[in-house]
């Protein structure tokens, strides 16, 4: 084949995502077109992911779970990126109802990966992002403000283990210490 390939146009809606230009979703949307109409590309789910990230890092919503639930589970066996894009747009979207909708897709997540698809696993990323969604209209103002029972019971109800930004905190920490050397 001559052209660009599937890899090619998925870093271009890659760097749409990333781009502040106001048309940066037209232009993704209009691109992924092009790509699903063109034979003699197999889009692979690298490609929906790049699309995604397009509604993800504009808390575009009602486009990401469309896309998610329509699109890309019609086409590929979705992974825990794929959620954890859809919860990332639920973060960064004006919504008062973000923790809800956060624990009912990181309930699907669960139900998905208990009936077989073990790519499904949520992972510290995804926890840290339903963590964020759940603090988006509470009164802390950020983790870090968390005292330790706040964090139990959000692992509570979460049903984690484990603290998932505690690798965060431990580089936070270190930063500090040697900022004051």
């Amino acid at each position: 084949k001559n052209g660009p390939s599937v890899v090619h146009y998925t870093c271009v809606l890659n760097a749409w995502a990333k781009s502040d230009d106001e048309n940066a979703v037209s232009r993704a949307e209009a691109l992924f077109r092009s790509m699903t109409e063109n034979n003699e590309i197999d889009l692979d789910l690298a490609a929906y992911h790049g699309m995604m990230l397009n509604y993800s890092l504009r808390g575009q919503v009602e486009k990401a779970e469309t896309f998610l639930f329509d699109d890309i589970m019609a086409t590929h066996k979705p992974n825990r990126n794929s959620f954890t894009m859809l919860i990332d747009a639920y973060a960064r979207c004006s919504s008062k109802d973000v923790g809800e909708k956060a624990m009912k897709t990181l309930n699907k997540m669960r139900e998905l990966h208990a009936a077989g698809n073990k790519e499904l696993a949520p992972d510290d990323v995804t926890y840290a992002s339903v963590i964020r969604c759940k603090m988006k209209n509470g009164k802390l103002s950020s983790i870090r403000d968390m005292t330790e029972f706040e964090k139990f019971l959000m692992m509570r109800e979460l049903q984690i283990e484990s603290w998932p930004f505690r690798h965060q905190e431990s580089y936070l920490e270190a930063s500090v210490v040697d900022r004051t050397k």
